[in-house]
């Protein structure tokens, strides 16, 4: 089966402008389970007017809470695991959009239950910045 990327579809909802929860459907309905080759991608829509030029994310990666499983992440930054990762997402062309880079899961990589917590950020303003977060859950095959 060739690889595939998952969407996580976020929002920051309009008039937040103290920051607060991340809104949107994220993974759907179900937890996704990745294999290896396949790829997970963050989009976040900005809900309101005057979107800035970039998001700040941060993103941590860890075992769901109660599994007893050695990977602490299905993703590697070489041999090492990939547990927290910075990125900036420039607003897409109709400016509402922000699209982080993809993780993606290297086969072979351990079979697992995940959570991904998510902070983006609107450092553009004067501090204290603007912030929002959720955590959604996924899984891997170990395939």
């Amino acid at each position: 089966m060739p690889p595939t990327t998952v969407t996580c579809n976020l929002a920051i909802p309009a008039n937040t402008n103290a920051g607060g929860r991340l809104q949107g459907a994220g993974f759907g309905a179900t937890t996704p389970r990745l294999n290896g080759g396949d790829s997970l991608q963050i989009v976040v829509t900005w809900g309101g007017n005057n979107p800035p030029t970039s998001l700040n994310g941060y993103f941590i990666i860890s075992p769901v809470q109660g599994t007893n499983q050695s990977a602490p992440s299905p993703f590697k930054n070489g041999s090492n695991y990939l547990c927290f990762q910075e990125q900036v997402a420039n607003k897409s062309g109709n400016g509402q959009q922000y699209s982080f880079q993809p993780f993606t899961v290297p086969t072979g990589a351990a079979a697992g239950s995940y959570e991904l917590t998510i902070v983006v950020e609107n450092a553009t303003i004067p501090p204290p910045s603007q912030q929002w977060s959720e955590d959604p859950e996924f899984d891997t095959t170990g395939d």
